[in-house]
């Protein structure tokens, strides 16, 4: 028998908590659900007890579901994520793909789209609504080859990219982060090649385009 599960549900309208939990009573897999009405109140009860998976909407006061999923994944990088959306426009999808949560639905979709979606999670899939996907194949079909929304960076390569924003030379960025000029050029170079320019010019216009620095 497949391990039971344990389910924080997360969003603000009573209707769709209500209905939500409808269709997990009856998904075999499910074993407790709990209940969070945004952002903020869903990473103190993560604190507090052991999710196997976040449902969360996008949005949502105080916190919201992108707010939660970056969160969600820095801190608690075990626990499965959903999101639900009204929309599928790219300036949403962006940032959720950005933080890698495994799966993202269309409210007011079919009941049956929640299970499969559920099953597929926790199987170690990535789950998208036809919706979601076709959104996703058209930038794909925009003409890059390595598409925008695609660019994942490490922790130390965020942190360079900061540096490189404040105009810190590589010296001077290889004193903050106590780590070698070499090193510093490597990870310069690496983001080039991930961001597709040729300067720190290029670099810096492009990240700031995409959001990752402002």
């Amino acid at each position: 028998m497949a391990k039971q599960i344990n389910i924080l549900l997360c969003d603000d309208h009573e209707l769709i908590i209500s209905g939500l939990q409808q269709v997990l009573r009856t998904h075999p897999l499910v074993h407790n659900i709990a209940l969070a009405n945004n952002g903020m109140q869903a990473i103190e009860k993560m604190k507090d007890h052991h999710f196997d998976l976040v449902i969360s909407d996008v949005s949502m006061p105080i916190m919201d579901g992108i707010e939660l999923s970056a969160a969600i994944k820095k801190d608690f990088p075990a626990t499965k994520l959903i999101m639900l959306t009204q929309f599928s426009d790219m300036q949403i999808l962006k940032p959720l793909l950005k933080n890698e949560v495994d799966g993202i639905l269309l409210k007011g979709g079919k009941s049956s789209e929640i299970s499969d979606a559920i099953s597929k999670v926790m199987a170690g899939e990535k789950c998208y609504s036809n919706t979601i996907l076709h959104v996703i194949a058209e930038c794909f079909s925009g003409g890059s080859n390595s598409p925008e929304i695609l660019i994942k960076l490490s922790k130390r390569e965020k942190q360079v990219l900061d540096l490189i924003a404040e105009e810190q030379t590589n010296k001077e960025i290889s004193e903050t982060l106590f780590i070698s000029v070499p090193t510093v050029e490597t990870y310069r170079r690496n983001l080039f090649r991930k961001f597709e320019v040729k300067n720190s010019v290029g670099l810096i216009r492009k990240a700031m385009q995409l959001g990752f620095v402002s």
